[in-house]
């Protein structure tokens, strides 16, 4: 290809890119015109501007173009000027009318590609940004980092009670960014399917960790808790929260939330069992060989549910069953207020005060003033009100501390909707607050969920009828009436049919509890308990299979052990000591302490029997129970006794076995209230497009996470030593420094 060739085919390009342009222009030209003439009424097409390459061509008929400078003819297929005008490039480069034109013809093209740029410019900005233009990405990411972030964000929203739409906040991303460039932060549509991946995962997990640790314990017994409320969904769903709690084989007890069940249709007690079974199937791994023990309020639905001699057609067998004991009392409160008008009517005008400070913000403005005046702690007239069956008693015990100032509110209250009190008021109310003491804090101390709590339950009764007997003896007139009566409706069968020390499973895990064993019963009571125990159906894989006889008997205690026992020395041998154990119980009431101090003075010890081969399995539990409660009174109250059990359960086996299976049994159904507080705490006004079953996975997520979150550690070298508290948030130790501490949240 020779010189001449080329300069065609870069004129034949060079008169291409020139035709584009001059039909850009032209395009271009008639949009503007078009926007000139928008107001006329008969708008006209304005003529296209003419390329410029026709001031030195003229048109020819068919097609054609003919150059004035040289008059040759060149064909213009539907107007293109790309022929002529590299022909005049071309040809009549040197020529000055040439020069000019090609000098148009650039700054035409150069007018058209800024144009062009505008229009690109302003088109991005009518449009919703990309995900990835959030963040400049500097690299690749590890695909494992990115999950783990993505699981990260999914945990921090829901323990957090964060929305959702958290992800897209610009600030939020900003903060990734800065601590990883390479992260794409996803949309909330794509956190919420990230949630909804990882609630899946959750179910399956927990699945697994409880069909794991009932197996591995041995007894295969769970402890379940139902309660019907209201979720704050959009739709106000009815719904039942199912927990389950049981022992693993270290004596550790744990509880978990398992389902948010709709209720849909009619809620009979039958419906009720047949939802808590699929459930107990499909989230917990409930097997028909395991053992259910269930809990509930004393709605007549849920009895009814949970009754043991009911819908046997449903193919889920309850053994132990039971009514929370935190809605027992309050039922018997109640029952006891109505049935005695002067202290219901003290106790309402508390009630009438605080609802009146509630409604009305200048009311209440007045009545702080008067705090603030007297010196007091501008506080609420209820304060720390833990547990909704007590609100009543936590207002009059606040009310009364602050009997002064509401004195002084009513001496200043011109209103007629307020009754003031009366000195005859205090004085009922005082007897109301003291007669309820040990009960609302038994109450509180019962609603534990990771520490034993059913063989608190006579023991506390114990308790309460001892102090409300002592208090009617200095009593008379209506403080008199109240206390007896609400001592006789504690005690009426109703509550307790067959008298509360004889119930099941709370008489026998009451005797396994070292802290009070057989303090608290008679003779009668305590075989009782041991019949109970014996007929148990922990045991009756053993008596199936015939392991008992291969289950060593407990050792005989000889004269010398029993008066070293009863007098406070050493016990028996291969017995943790009692400073061995570990985490404590929450502190019980003083009062509780001195009846426990009392009873095991007046206890006496009897020597038992040595034991003999080829006993039967009530015989080896008796035996057991010999050697056992030698041991009574070397625990204090506050101490845990699964940390005893723990230690211990190799010296009486079969009485471990029992504490194992049972000792998760609730004494109250706050398990599932703490659910709905949840989910009251979990559906605030930003998250109104939650379905019910999106909030009810919530639930159940964040109940696991939290249950399973691990304790932060922090070692400044590789040999700082562990550090001393169990009950540390952050852990920090270096034996660089030669010290280890321990920060407490």
């Amino acid at each position: 290809m020779d010189s001449s060739d080329r300069d065609d085919d870069a004129d034949r390009e060079e008169g291409m890119e020139g035709d584009d342009t001059n039909s850009e222009a032209e395009e271009d030209s008639e949009e503007e015109d078009n926007n000139n003439l928008e107001g006329l009424q008969m708008p006209q097409r304005k003529r296209k501007e003419p390329a410029v390459v026709w001031k030195l061509a003229d048109k020819v008929e068919g097609g054609g173009a003919k150059c004035k400078l040289c008059k040759k003819i060149y064909k213009c297929a539907q107007g293109n000027t790309s022929n002529i005008y590299k022909h005049m490039v071309s040809t009549h480069r040197d020529r000055e009318e040439v020069k000019l034109l090609i000098k148009e013809q650039t700054l035409r093209k150069e007018k058209l590609k800024l144009k062009r740029l505008q229009k690109e410019k302003k088109k991005l900005s009518r449009n919703q940004p990309l995900i990835t233009n959030f963040s400049n990405r500097r690299g690749i990411l590890d695909p494992l980092k990115k999950k783990r972030i993505d699981e990260a964000l999914v945990k921090m929203s829901i323990c957090m009670n964060r929305p959702f739409d958290d992800v897209e906040n610009h600030h939020f991303r900003n903060l990734m960014f800065i601590a990883e460039p390479n992260y794409i932060v996803p949309s909330r549509r794509r956190h919420v399917a990230n949630f909804d991946a990882e609630a899946v995962n959750v179910a399956e997990a927990l699945k697994k960790d409880i069909s794991k640790d009932v197996t591995e314990a041995g007894h295969k017994t769970i402890n379940i808790t139902s309660d019907h409320g209201t979720s704050s969904d959009q739709f106000r769903t009815k719904k039942n929260a199912l927990t389950v709690a049981r022992c693993d084989k270290n004596f550790n007890i744990k509880k978990d939330v398992v389902k948010m069940i709709t209720c849909e249709g009619s809620q009979t007690g039958q419906k009720i069992r047949e939802d808590v079974k699929k459930w107990l199937e499909q989230g917990a791994g409930w097997e028909p060989d395991w053992t259910v023990n269930w809990v509930t309020d004393n709605e007549s639905k849920q009895v009814n549910a949970r009754h043991p001699d009911k819908h046997h057609g449903v193919g889920l067998p309850t053994t132990y069953t039971g009514g929370c004991v935190d809605h027992t009392a309050e039922l018997t409160i109640e029952e006891t207020l109505q049935q005695c008008p002067p202290v219901k009517d003290a106790v309402q005008k508390i009630r009438s005060f605080v609802n009146h400070l509630k409604e009305s913000s200048i009311e209440k403005e007045k009545f702080h003033k008067l705090l603030q005046n007297a010196g007091v702690e501008t506080m609420t007239v209820i304060q720390g009100t833990s547990n909704r069956w007590f609100y009543k008693y936590s207002e009059t015990h606040r009310a009364l501390l602050l009997r002064e100032h509401i004195d002084s509110y009513f001496e200043q209250y011109v209103g007629d909707t307020l009754e003031a009190l009366s000195e005859e008021d205090w004085k009922l109310l005082l007897v109301y607050e003291n007669a309820l003491r040990t009960l609302v804090h038994a109450g509180k101390v019962l609603e534990g969920e990771l520490y034993p709590t059913a063989s608190s339950v006579i023991p506390f009764l114990d308790t309460v009828f001892d102090d409300l007997t002592s208090m009617s003896a200095r009593m008379r007139g209506v403080s008199k009436r109240f206390v007896d009566q609400l001592l006789t409706n504690l005690k009426s069968s109703k509550r307790f049919p067959n008298g509360y020390k004889t119930m099941a499973p709370y008489n026998v895990l009451t005797l396994l509890d070292l802290r009070y064993s057989d303090l608290y019963f008679n003779e009668e009571e305590y075989n009782q308990a041991v019949s109970d125990l014996a007929n148990s159906k922990v045991f009756d894989e053993l008596l199936i299979h015939g392991d008992v006889h291969d289950i060593p008997v407990a050792g005989g205690i000889g004269g010398n052990d029993v008066e070293g026992v009863g007098g406070h020395s050493d016990p028996p041998p291969g017995v943790i000591q009692p400073g061995q154990v570990g985490q404590a119980l929450p502190q019980q009431d003083d009062s509780v302490a001195r009846r426990r101090a009392m009873l095991l003075a007046a206890k006496n010890v009897t020597q038992q029997r040595a034991p003999a081969n080829n006993l039967s399995l009530k015989e080896k539990l008796t035996m057991e129970l010999s050697k056992y409660l030698l041991l009574r009174g070397t625990l204090d109250t506050s101490d845990n006794p699964c940390d005893w059990w723990r230690n211990n359960h190799t010296i009486f086996p079969l009485l471990a076995r029992y504490w194992k299976a049972v000792c998760p049994f609730p004494a109250t159904s706050t398990s599932s209230e703490r659910a709905f507080s949840m989910d009251g705490l979990i559906i605030i006004p930003t998250r109104t497009r939650l379905t019910p079953d999106r909030s009810g996975n919530m639930i159940v997520c964040r109940d696991f996470w939290m249950s399973r979150s691990a304790t932060e550690s922090f070692r400044l070298c590789p040999r700082c030593p562990p550090p001393p508290s169990s009950s540390a948030c952050y852990k920090i130790s270096c034996s660089k420094h030669q010290q280890v501490k321990s920060v407490k949240q």
